[in-house]
């Protein structure tokens, strides 16, 4: 049975029922095929809000659930492109001087204002166009989603991160703070705490994205990972599920615009 899409963008809003949102992860696994429908109505909702389509009830919820720090701050550089693209296509108020001469003629064609600016909202989309892709096709899992919520609510709450299964990393191969990075599954906690010890500082309270890998494939993403002091500098912090780290070595990176932690790795072995 094909979910229609008032429930696929319920789901992405955080708005469906129990029911559906079960259906819909179960739909998931069951169908390789549901996540390019998935990520075809995340590309809609992005489209409607920023044409402004969407009923208050639904922007709210696209603020409370959907959308993170990131996607805020590449939408509103996608919303001024669209805006300038507009001005720029928009007809020009005085005409252009006839062409100098015939062999100049698509030169001067081209760099008439009614085609100049048409020239420059072509420029624009298209860079509009890469951005999208390079930010908003990468649909994350519902588990990935989820915990993405769970820790911008509760990374800072010991009462929840005090209960967890604390996995203590420093950079290099297979090291922990006690020695040799190896867990057992069996004594994990269904949520599990990552605590790593970073090598420069940085800014409380801010987020990087992390990438856990098993066997070279990314296993789990979290892209609100966040920077907490202790007495020995900054440590970043994140919650994992354990049904995302089955017995196995793991590899963890961190992931920045800049670069700056590309040679530095977290290793550890779960068995």
């Amino acid at each position: 049975m094909r979910l229609d899409e008032e429930k696929l963008r319920s789901y992405l809003l955080g708005s469906a029922s129990e029911a559906d949102e079960e259906e819909i992860s179960l739909q998931l696994f069951a169908d390789e095929d549901f996540a390019y429908r998935l990520e075809n109505a995340e590309n809609e909702l992005l489209e409607d809000y920023l044409d402004e389509q969407l009923s208050p009830q639904e922007r709210t919820l696209f603020h409370q659930n959907f959308i993170s720090a990131r996607r805020h701050e590449l939408l509103r550089e996608i919303k001024m492109l669209r805006t300038a693209a507009r001005k720029s296509s928009s007809p020009a108020q005085k005409p252009y001087e006839e062409m100098a001469s015939a062999k100049q003629g698509w030169f001067n064609l081209f760099t008439r204002p009614l085609f100049a600016g048409a020239a420059v909202a072509v420029l624009l989309a298209v860079i509009s166009s890469i951005v999208w892709l390079a930010y908003f096709r990468d649909v994350r899992t519902p588990l990935e989603l989820e915990y993405a919520l769970l820790n911008r609510q509760k990374l800072a709450d010991p009462a929840t991160t005090s209960s967890l299964f604390a996995v203590n990393l420093v950079s290099g191969s297979f090291r922990n703070t006690t020695g040799a990075a190896v867990y057992q599954v069996s004594k994990m906690s269904d949520d599990v705490l990552f605590r790593l010890a970073l090598p420069q500082k940085e800014a409380e309270g801010s987020e990087l994205s992390v990438s856990i890998l098993g066997r070279g494939k990314s296993s789990f993403n979290v892209r609100t990972a966040r920077v907490f002091q202790n007495q020995f500098g900054s440590e970043l912090r994140f919650i994992a599920p354990k049904q995302a780290l089955p017995v196995g070595n793991y590899e963890i990176k961190i992931d920045t615009d800049d670069g700056r932690y590309a040679n530095t790795t977290f290793q550890f072995k779960v068995e």
